[in-house]
């Protein structure tokens, strides 16, 4: 378990939301903000796949936060939104790793269209 001073990093976490009709029959597509956590970003390092990724402009992170109600609804289509900075990561998958449910870990990518 990370002690508490590793989560330096502040992000909003949102998901996609149907907007109005766009007048062409299409929905426009909006973000919705859930909650805001104090988080832990980690910038992954190593693999062919994360040295590729980053080659071509995107760099996967692992985002830890505290495992909450709030927390544990979240899914792998939301986003997080670094308060601070404006750095948005797309959420790829959450998982309990501690089995203690203290803390949630998600891989996700900065650099990518949402």
């Amino acid at each position: 378990m990370p002690a508490a001073a590793s989560y330096r990093e502040k992000l909003r976490f949102e998901k996609r939301t149907i907007g109005t009709d766009d007048g062409y029959g299409n929905r426009e597509q909006a973000w919705a903000e859930q909650f805001t956590e104090m988080a832990r970003v980690q910038f992954m390092k190593g693999s062919e796949s994360v040295i590729a990724s980053r080659l071509a402009g995107v760099q996967p992170v692992i985002i830890t936060i505290r495992s909450s109600a709030a927390s544990r609804l979240v899914e792998p289509n939301w986003r997080a939104v670094n308060v601070r900075s404006g750095v948005i990561y797309n959420l790829r998958a959450g998982a309990n790793f501690d089995d203690h449910n203290r803390d949630i870990q998600f891989i996700a990518d900065s650099g990518v269209p949402t």
